[in-house]
């Protein structure tokens, strides 16, 4: 049961799901250019004294580290949104079981009040 709940609330999110995780790849192609970015910069336009690469490079170089923050924070809200549905999608349907549990399920105990009992049959 909790796996087709589980199923059900990504599937009404997919979209949501899908651009989540195109937000970490995009975040991993960002991180994986910078270096390739000072390799540019150091073994090209340095050499060969070209300011208008320069400048472009260290734009590059500038924005690249921005632009990767912003989209992270784009999927960490994405990811928060999804465990938000799925948990509350999970809750409802464990709030209505547990209402519908008989009450001889329940125990008393002393110190802190009524529990349901796992080990009853």
């Amino acid at each position: 049961m909790a796996w087709a709940i589980f199923r059900q609330a990504f599937w009404s999110m997919r979209w949501i799901v899908a651009a989540a995780i195109a937000s970490m790849f995009v975040v991993s192609g960002i991180n994986a250019v910078q270096p390739l970015l000072y390799r540019l910069l150091f073994d090209t336009a340095v050499p060969e004294a070209d300011f208008g690469l320069i400048a472009a490079v260290v734009g590059g170089i500038v924005v690249a580290p921005i632009v990767s923050i912003g989209i992270t924070y784009v999927g960490q809200y994405l990811r928060t949104r999804i465990a938000f549905r799925v948990s509350a999608s999970l809750r409802e349907a464990v709030v209505p079981h547990l209402l519908r549990a008989r009450m001889g399920l329940l125990e008393r105990t002393t110190r802190r009040g009524p529990v349901l009992c796992t080990t009853c049959c």
